[in-house]
């Protein structure tokens, strides 16, 4: 279990010919049973640094169907944080979520925070 968060990504990049201005979000999800109460309510967990990376490896351990899944570009991962409710940067930029009470609607979001950045967004 010596993988870290860079090599992860370079390992990801190489794969899918990513440059690295590419936005990216590596994700994977938990069993169903174990996402309990709430089921597949609950948000993927987000790879963020090394040791998100060593968690997952040991839930692989035990369960060889844990899939690592990739968001690839500016507005997919854009998306997949407001799904998740994330905080969102684009270069200095940055959009907070208060306290969850926020329209869900994320063409809402776009309107008023992304498409101020779409230049940003096409790079």
């Amino acid at each position: 279990m010596s993988e870290n968060f860079d090599s992860l990504e370079r390992i990801v990049r190489s794969l899918y010919n990513l440059a690295i201005e590419t936005p990216i979000s590596m994700t994977y999800r938990l069993p169903e049973w174990m996402l309990i109460p709430d089921g597949n309510k609950n948000p993927p967990i987000t790879i963020l640094e090394t040791p998100d990376i060593q968690v997952m490896m040991v839930v692989r351990a035990w369960f060889a169907d844990l899939t690592l899944c990739i968001a690839i570009g500016a507005e997919d991962v854009a998306r997949y944080q407001f799904f998740c409710r994330a905080d969102i940067n684009i270069r200095s930029s940055s959009y907070k979520f208060g306290n969850g009470n926020e329209d869900p609607s994320f063409e809402g979001f776009l309107g008023e925070a992304v498409v101020a950045s779409q230049a940003v967004l096409e790079e």
